[in-house]
């Protein structure tokens, strides 16, 4: 039974997306010692890309800025689990926004209140494409 007393957070969606940029800016390097790879095709980013730039007037942009504008696009971007084969996922924004209540309060609050590390952005990645902190 769930613990209807338990204390959440509820962020719109806008603020959910930035929170995730956040989060894959300063947690997903954590992935590459999980055995843990991003894929998606490249023909699609190079598209995103070139849009992104143009919308944002070709300013300094980032893999992380990408990754979210492909999301919103809803493009195709997978987790491959190159050791274990488990944790394989297909990311979908509208899913990842459905999993922030798994994210730990103290790792959210953190994030929001701009006072995180790279432990609470990894935690925030992990809950939301897994649905659980899998990875320590």
């Amino acid at each position: 039974m769930e613990n209807t007393n338990t204390p959440r957070i509820e962020l719109t969606k806008e603020k959910f997306t930035e929170l995730l940029y956040l989060s894959l800016c300063d947690g997903l390097h954590y992935f590459n010692s999980y055995g843990l790879t991003i894929d998606y095709n490249d023909e699609d980013y190079a598209k995103t890309k070139k849009c992104f730039n143009v919308e944002n007037d070709n300013l300094g942009i980032c893999w992380e800025d990408i990754l979210i504008k492909m999301l919103e696009l809803k493009l195709p971007i997978s987790i491959i689990d190159e050791e274990m084969d488990t944790y394989n996922v297909k990311l979908n924004l509208d899913e990842l926004y459905s999993n922030l209540h798994l994210v730990p309060l103290h790792n959210l609050v953190n994030i929001i209140d701009e006072n995180y590390d790279a432990e609470d952005c990894d935690a925030f990645l992990q809950c939301v494409f897994f649905k659980e902190i899998v990875f320590c």
